[in-house]
């Protein structure tokens, strides 16, 4: 419980901290500071949420935050790196589809092709690679050092699309759900319900799915 409570207190601050950074103008020496300050203090708190997830200790994972900040940055690399492959798809996938039309005398269409491909390297790598190495960093077992790959067993498939179910789709779809209420406080009643249970099914859903993958890293015989 205390978990859950010290990871939702910082996704509503995260939540609310990134809302007013959106808004703010950059109009002013001055706001363009403030914008930058609240860009490395929201990137600092993603840090620290994703320590304490996979570390399960709040002070603990406020000593894993610079080394999750680290990790942060190789994520933005990998994600620079696949969005330039992207910007390549639509030509492969143009090129593709001439050639087989050309060889079997028939319309053939490949645009999503290697933009689907592309998306599934990027699903593989962040599953065996990227997500493993967060919760050694996040545990101080080998951290940065150690970039072993963990299979992609049924149960982790099974957990990953549970999490993405549960912890993303359905808030999502709850949140924005608009039942037919006439009355202004039953819209009201309504939306707090939807939120609250939207948030709760987040939060509690990304930290059974980070403790399962800290299970499967940190242990992995199971």
């Amino acid at each position: 419980m205390r978990l859950f409570l010290i990871d939702a207190v910082g996704n509503l601050v995260f939540f609310a901290l990134a809302y007013y950074w959106l808004g703010l103008r950059l109009s002013s020496i001055g706001n363009t500071a403030v914008s930058v300050l609240l860009a490395a203090g929201l990137l600092t708190l993603v840090a620290y949420l994703m320590a304490l997830a996979f570390n399960r200790e709040p002070v603990a994972a406020v000593r894993r935050t610079l080394p999750m900040l680290a990790w942060l940055g190789i994520v933005a690399l990998v994600l620079g790196v696949f969005a330039y492959l992207d910007s390549y798809t639509t030509a492969v996938g143009q090129w593709l589809g001439s050639a087989l039309t050309f060889a079997t005398r028939t319309p053939v269409q490949l645009d999503f092709l290697p933009r689907t491909v592309l998306a599934i390297l990027l699903l593989v790598l962040t599953l065996r690679t990227l997500l493993p190495v967060a919760v050694r960093v996040a545990n101080g077992a080998g951290g940065l050092r150690d970039w072993r790959a963990v299979p992609l067993s049924v149960s982790y498939l099974a957990a990953v699309f549970a999490w993405a179910v549960v912890g993303s789709w359905l808030p999502w779809k709850l949140f924005w759900w608009i039942p037919s209420v006439s009355s202004f406080a039953g819209q009201m009643a309504s939306f707090v319900l939807r939120a609250g249970a939207a948030f709760v099914l987040y939060v509690g859903a990304w930290l059974v799915f980070a403790g399962y993958c800290r299970a499967k890293t940190l242990t992995p015989e199971r």
